[in-house]
């Protein structure tokens, strides 16, 4: 009995902390259909339905576009939340997806489909995954029917970029920076002993931290990612393959010659915003793959800087920051860091699934809601001449919402209905439509060659058994690499290393992740 009322007032305590959006004036109309969704972020300032700024007039503008209601769920934390609700039988129509979406599938609470079928309802977003990003059709399966969205995300279909030092390394006599590892290392080297910054002192060093996933992506690998052997056609995790082992080789000679900074294991922020690097900015490395590209988007002739070009800007000496393509190794591995286009979140209530033209109304309606550039317009910046103007970039025209000088888009756009009709599968013209500068920036710098050296994660999914041997097979791994960096230890260790990671779970572990990747790819 005690058990029983201990359930019962924690479902409760979890059903007061939802709340829903009050659409007075939505609900008194007749829709089609309406629907109980979560938002895909449930923790910025429109997410509250007791503020005062919300403009819930861009809500029905979209609803009696389309003829639909939406009921918006919002939680404080799904992650747990959510098993409650489900418990409860409370769970919404549609879900973003999370660490106990797989549970919920094995229990019966999530639908599935087939794949034909929504590709025949949601002809627009199966097109541009087909164009933008293929395998995210992998990630939206489970023994060949499909459970969650296929989606692009924009941003992450690019690599991280490597950024230097211009003043830098043109004061040491380079013109241009070389793709190939031999060539940067003798850049390296210059940096770390010519006194390129001319103060007279040996202060400054190639690079740190993060500077050290050129090198990993010049042997095909980064930290902590399961990566595709081209021989085998299986995952192998990166930080323990065999070329891992050249490339610690190469840091512990880099880290014993001094080009390396000392203080790479704090890494190159101070604190604040965590994409920023403080040793770069401050002059103490040369090179650095600090965060992701669009932390150093840059477009001077447009006064418009990122995040660190920004600190850069803001010194007494800005100096000229510079971009490369990752280095190619010896192997002729030239790969670069990357989260990767393919995104898949959104979840669907078995009871929706089951009503198939109840279902099917809901995928079409977020096919044509995520490729409407006037709904996408309404919910990040409102009514034009009411609560943004275009401003005019060259070629561009960049909505901005008042004050036209707020560099914060959250901020400017607080009161919009924002991320609340973001389903995961925007086209993704209407992402870059978002950040038009940013966007010009990186399809500048990187091109079409951007797909050629990405690296992303081959396994994303958490593993099953990661909860019992993650955290002791990360430790091996992180105080090994550390050692042999830093000349603790000698080479050789890295494969004492790998069999003591293997023996800690990892062998459990790869072979998990072989199951899941061979599940989606076949």
């Amino acid at each position: 009995m005690k058990k029983t009322l201990s359930l019962v007032l924690v479902l409760a305590l979890a059903l007061s902390l939802v709340c829903s959006i009050p659409f007075a004036a939505a609900e008194e109309k007749e829709y089609k259909y309406s629907y109980t969704i979560t938002p895909y972020d449930t923790g910025t300032p429109y997410n509250d339905p007791s503020s005062t700024d919300l403009d819930l007039s861009i809500y029905q503008m979209i609803f009696d576009k389309y003829d639909i209601y939406i009921d918006y769920v919002f939680v404080e934390d799904k992650n747990t939340q959510f098993p409650l609700l489900a418990a409860s039988g409370e769970l919404p129509d549609a879900i973003i997806d999370g660490g106990w979406s797989q549970s919920f599938l094995e229990q019966g609470i999530l639908g599935t489909w087939d794949e034909d079928w929504y590709r025949s309802v949601s002809p627009k977003n199966s097109a541009y995954v087909d164009e933008y990003a293929p395998e995210a059709w992998a990630l939206t399966k489970v023994n060949g029917e499909m459970y969650k969205l296929p989606g692009v995300n924009a941003e992450y279909m690019y690599p991280n970029v490597v950024a230097w030092n211009m003043d830098w390394v043109k004061a040491l006599g380079y013109d241009t920076i070389p793709e190939d590892l031999e060539g940067m290392e003798e850049i390296f080297y210059d940096i770390a002993k010519k006194d390129p910054d001319g103060n007279g002192v040996d202060d400054t060093y190639a690079f740190g931290q993060q500077g050290m996933k050129v090198i990993y992506g010049a042997f095909g690998f980064q930290r902590g990612s399961w990566v595709v052997d081209a021989e085998t056609g299986d995952v192998v995790f990166g930080d323990v393959m065999p070329k891992a082992k050249d490339a610690l080789a190469l840091l512990a000679k880099y880290y014993a010659d001094g080009v390396l900074d000392p203080e790479f294991i704090t890494g190159e922020n101070e604190g604040g915003y965590w994409a920023i690097t403080h040793a770069f900015v401050k002059g103490r490395i040369g090179m650095s793959d600090m965060g992701n590209w669009y932390h150093w988007s840059q477009l001077p002739e447009y006064d418009y800087y990122a995040s660190n070009p920004t600190e850069v800007q803001a010194l007494e000496n800005p100096f000229e920051i510079g971009f490369s393509k990752p280095a190619k190794g010896p192997y002729g591995d030239q790969k670069i860091g990357c989260n990767g286009g393919a995104d898949s979140r959104m979840n669907f209530n078995i009871d929706l699934v089951e009503d198939t033209e109840r279902f099917t109304y809901l995928l079409q309606f977020i096919d044509e809601v995520s490729s409407d550039l006037e709904c996408y317009t309404w919910e990040w910046y409102g009514i034009e001449g009411e609560d943004f103007d275009f401003i005019e970039y060259g070629d561009m025209r960049v909505p901005r919402t008042y004050p036209v000088d707020s560099s914060d888009t959250r901020e400017q756009v607080h009161e919009r209905p924002c991320n609340a009709f973001n389903f995961n599968v925007s086209h993704p013209d209407l992402q870059k439509f978002k950040n038009q500068l940013g966007f010009k920036f990186v399809d500048e710098l990187e091109g079409e060659w951007y797909r050629e050296v990405t690296l992303v994660n081959a396994v994303k999914e958490a593993l099953p058994s990661a909860v019992d041997y993650k955290t002791e097979c990360d430790k091996i791994l992180a105080e090994g690499y550390i050692a042999i960096i830093t000349g603790e230890q000698d080479i050789d260790y890295f494969d004492e290393m790998v069999a003591a990671w293997y023996s800690a779970g990892g062998e459990i572990l790869t072979k998990e992740a072989n199951e899941i990747y061979h599940s989606k790819v076949g």
